[in-house]
């Protein structure tokens, strides 16, 4: 039997509209070196974190679906992620 090609893929959940920046946030390395971004990605699970290698994008596909809906409703999350969010697009837009 000829030897096929395995392909890997990434499957993400939905996030609500309102968590839309973890998905902005993760995809950028800026989060890496501000602790602040660190802190709100281990506020998800800090033992998913911890168990994937500080990954936010693999923890973003390994997060239960009703964990990003209790997320969209906590208000201490959500202005947590809008300062993160803030001081990466602040980042984003300084000029080099």
């Amino acid at each position: 039997m000829p030897n096929r090609p395995i392909r890997t893929f990434t499957v993400l959940p939905h996030l609500p509209e309102r968590l839309q920046a973890l998905h902005k946030i993760a995809y950028n390395l800026w989060w890496c070196w501000n602790a602040d971004a660190v802190a709100m990605f281990r506020r998800l699970d800090v033992d998913l974190f911890e168990s994937l290698d500080h990954s936010p994008v693999k923890m973003l596909g390994a997060t239960p679906q009703d964990r990003f809906e209790k997320l969209a409703k906590d208000e201490g999350f959500l202005a947590h992620m809008d300062r993160v969010e803030e001081a990466l697009n602040h980042y984003l837009s300084a000029p080099t």
